[in-house]
């Protein structure tokens, strides 16, 4: 039997978080200001009819109050399935089991997230929080 080592992950909680942030903020360099968008996920979900709109304004696409609603049910998206037999599980599988909207997220740093109650923020992580909006 063969076996496949694959690259151990850097299992940093500030790492994980921040650098997927970095490569942002190293690909929007290259990107005109006026065309930049920021939005937190926390904001979004917390108050979705608000966001939804702002953002099908900025994409132009119908903006009413039932269109809107229909972005916030993905569990009756066509694609909220587990796929044509050629392509099964094209999705997230988790999410095929329940496909329903994501729950608010907390954006505290003064507190330890509720998955690690012993996780303490570094503050480079703070730092770069905060520029992103996080208390």
């Amino acid at each position: 039997m063969i076996q496949q080592s694959f690259p151990r992950w850097n299992l940093d909680p500030d790492r994980i978080w921040l650098l997927p942030h970095l490569e942002i903020i190293e690909f929007l360099g290259e990107i005109p200001p006026e065309r930049h968008v920021h939005l937190r996920i926390e904001d979004l979900l917390a108050t979705p009819d608000i966001y939804l709109k702002q953002i099908a304004e900025w994409l132009e696409i119908r903006t009413g109050s039932r269109y809107i609603d229909a972005i916030q049910h993905p569990e009756d998206s066509p694609f909220a399935g587990y796929g044509p037999v050629n392509a099964a599980f094209g999705n997230d599988p988790e999410f095929l089991k329940n496909p329903v909207r994501a729950e608010y997220l907390t954006d505290r740093l003064t507190c330890a997230p509720s998955w690690d109650p012993d996780l303490i923020f570094s503050e480079e992580i703070k730092q770069y929080a905060r520029l992103f909006g996080y208390e």
